[in-house]
């Protein structure tokens, strides 16, 4: 990580000319750099959340290298070396703060409570809306749910477009129904490659 913040240097407003196409993210009119950037490991899951410096200069980096898209959700928290909480989407929100959010698109999702599961229009509501106080945004560019969308949310402003995170092929099809989906967030890799048989 050390050697990657050293080469990061004062935030450029623009991305490097010429190094990231950009491209139409499913039908409804989204358009994202071809590569983005997934923020989760900045706050959580892999050790200790980077400080608001380190993070940001990581950030930085992809952007000057021409990624203008950035992943983010309410559920990557965690605590910095000093045990304080750090919250993903707030970090996030100072990167686009220094970059403009006309130079970016920011992706962000709900997640039910394990123990609840709620997905009623008012709970998931009132998840994005504080997702967007911590983003320090009007508007997300894409919100993923982990269930069955609501159309209402791109009515309102709040977001511009829909997609499913970790959904099965009968949820990706009922939700396209429901309303037209721009992205399907799934894990592939070498190594988990069960969605190959029912969803790619």
């Amino acid at each position: 990580m050390d050697s990657l913040l050293s080469c990061c240097t004062s935030v450029k407003t623009e991305p490097d000319d010429a190094q990231m196409q950009v491209r139409p993210m499913g039908s409804q009119g989204m358009k994202a750099s071809v590569q983005g950037f997934g923020c989760m490991g900045l706050t959580a899951f892999y050790g200790k959340a980077l400080d608001d410096e380190k993070a940001i200069a990581v950030m930085e980096k992809a952007f000057q290298l021409g990624v203008t898209h950035y992943d983010t959700a309410e559920m990557y928290a965690g605590k910095d070396a000093a045990g304080n909480d750090k919250f993903n989407e707030e970090v996030v929100g100072k990167f686009v703060a220094k970059v403009g959010k006309d130079k970016v698109t920011v992706a962000t999702k709900y997640f039910p409570s394990p123990d609840k599961a709620d997905c009623k229009r008012e709970v998931v509501r009132d998840a994005l809306d504080r997702s967007l106080w911590k983003l320090g945004l009007e508007y997300v560019d894409l919100y993923y749910l982990h269930r069955i969308p609501s159309k209402e949310l791109v009515n309102e402003g709040k977001c511009r477009y829909l997609g499913l995170s970790e959904a099965t092929p009968e949820e990706i099809r009922l939700a396209h129904e429901i309303h037209p989906l721009t992205a399907v967030q799934q894990e592939w890799s070498l190594l988990i490659r069960n969605l190959e048989a029912d969803v790619v």
